[in-house]
């Protein structure tokens, strides 16, 4: 479970590495399915940003036949109550679903299968210039092709770029830090335009 950088906003999603064992793929699908998420982004190893999905605990435990997932919500330090009972929830869920431990779950959660928006889509936006980052969208937002999502502006206000999303999807990342170097990763936006429907 990751609850979100200090610096950034994130959906509540999973990712996961899709493996050529489509059993330790299906079992990974099902143990994140147990959290009222939103999507599932599935990596290649190599193909991650930032890192190559294969040296990542996940990555590593599905290729042992082990299935794994980690579980993204919250964001920037703050254990806010919404989220806490999200993963707690979550992992009764969890438990209820391996057979561990007899706990009553919420209701409206206690699903033991949901569809799930999955893809292997993600599109990582880098800020395109030193600057004052300003975000017109918020994580979880639904973005069309094309749609401005923010600006770099100098600290004068004069806008230097602009930031477009390169596909139609659902905001799953921003920085709110806003930081000023060139490079800095500050949207990510899942490609739910090819997203497939899966029963988990």
């Amino acid at each position: 479970m990751h609850g979100g950088d200090i610096s950034e906003y994130i959906i509540r999603y999973a990712e996961m590495h899709r493996s050529e064992d489509e059993a330790i793929n299906q079992a990974s699908l099902e143990l994140a399915s147990c959290f009222d998420l939103e999507a599932v982004l599935f990596s290649v190893a190599g193909r991650d940003y930032g890192y190559p999905d294969y040296r990542s605990l996940y990555g590593l435990a599905q290729e042992n036949g082990i299935p794994a997932s980690i579980i993204e919500a919250g964001g920037t330090g703050i254990s806010d109550p919404a989220s806490v009972e999200y993963f707690y929830e979550g992992l009764k869920n969890v438990f209820h679903r391996l057979g561990i431990l007899d706990m009553p779950r919420k209701l409206e959660w206690a699903k033991e299968k949901r569809p799930i928006p999955t893809t292997m889509g993600v599109s990582c936006i880098e800020r395109p210039a030193e600057g004052r980052f300003v975000s017109f969208v918020a994580a979880g937002d639904r973005v069309e092709k094309g749609q401005l999502m923010g600006e770099i502006t100098d600290y004068l206000g004069e806008v230097k770029d602009q930031i477009r999303a390169p596909l139609t999807g659902i905001v799953s990342l921003v920085q709110s830090t806003r930081g000023k170097n060139e490079d800095d990763l500050i949207f990510m936006v899942l490609d739910l335009e090819h997203a497939e429907i899966v029963e988990a």
